[in-house]
């Protein structure tokens, strides 16, 4: 993992462009926890650099506990980006710049620097300087190089607002520690994270896990039901479901209840393989998820 360049980026004292950040569209937990964690880093670290944050996705009230998601410059929004025209772009878990969406996108040709930070393996390397590794999220990514930064002395502080992006994007990714990337490495950093220091105070794990997996709308948990009561099987280890947009009509559901429901079908005794097709009101999207480690899906 090359960090130095990203290090020497944010730290330049002659280069002072401002910084915006971005990732995927659809947001879920790793997205947001690193895009907010980076943030943090850079507010806390770098003060007298300008950063905003950007992304194609309105409000999600299942992370609104998240530090700082108030500042996120979000599609519904009429913010313009702050400042001259130039500035450097980070990108985070996006695996290529379609995954952006179309306004974060747009930045992609505009900005005089293009940074890709991701962890998956189907990442095409769009950025000028691109910190790619296979790991469990892009917020354990984050997480080690910030961590390196801190034991060597180059940052004075990972604050608790930082840790608690990163342990979220964490926790959200590993299915709380239990998908196959889950390393000894991942436990160490989010006990790290989980502890706090230099005074910036512990992060609870337990405030995390029940934001992201014990507050349930009723109106998520009637969609996923019916959902469940659909689900088709072939050769009895790929099951797959269909949400359209009646469904979500009929509950009162959100497209956002639907996070999770491919991972959970995936969790069915003898399934491998789990796909959901869902529409989200202008396009139709596809998740799949594999239950086994040589299970690459990437390529589809």
């Amino acid at each position: 993992m090359e960090d130095s360049p990203l290090y020497t980026l944010l730290s330049s004292e002659t280069d002072k462009r401002r910084i915006v950040l971005t990732s995927h569209v659809n947001s879920d937990g790793d997205s947001l926890g690193s895009l907010l964690g980076l943030y943090w880093l850079i507010r806390d670290n770098f003060p007298d650099r300008v950063v905003e944050m950007v992304i194609n996705d309105d409000e999600c009230e299942r992370f609104s506990f998240l530090p700082g998601i108030e500042q996120i410059n979000r599609e519904s929004d009429n913010r313009e980006l702050q400042g001259e025209q130039e500035f450097i772009l980070i990108c985070v878990d996006a695996a290529d710049v379609s995954r952006l969406g179309k306004r974060p996108a747009n930045l992609v040709p505009l900005a005089k620097l293009v940074v890709n930070i991701d962890h998956h393996i189907s990442n095409t390397q769009f950025g000028a300087l691109n910190i790619v590794e296979l790991s469990s999220s892009t917020a354990e990514l984050l997480g080690s190089i910030f961590a390196a930064w801190f034991g060597r002395g180059l940052i004075r502080s990972v604050s608790s607002n930082c840790r608690l992006c990163l342990l979220t994007g964490i926790v959200s990714d590993t299915g709380s520690f239990r998908y196959p990337l889950t390393t000894p490495a991942t436990l160490r950093l989010a006990a790290w994270l989980s502890e706090g220091s230099n005074g910036s105070g512990e992060v609870s794990l337990a405030q995390v896990s029940r934001a992201l997996f014990s507050s349930k709308r009723i109106a998520e948990l009637r969609l996923k039901g019916d959902a469940f009561s659909r689900i088709e099987f072939l050769s009895n280890r790929v099951a797959f479901v269909v949400v359209d947009g009646d469904d979500f009509v009929k509950h009162g559901a959100r497209y956002e209840d639907c996070d999770g429901l491919v991972e959970s079908i995936r969790d069915i005794e003898g399934v491998e393989i789990a796909i959901v097709a869902r529409f989200d009101g202008s396009k139709w999207r596809v998740s799949l998820r594999g239950k086994n480690d040589d299970d690459d899906l990437s390529s589809l």
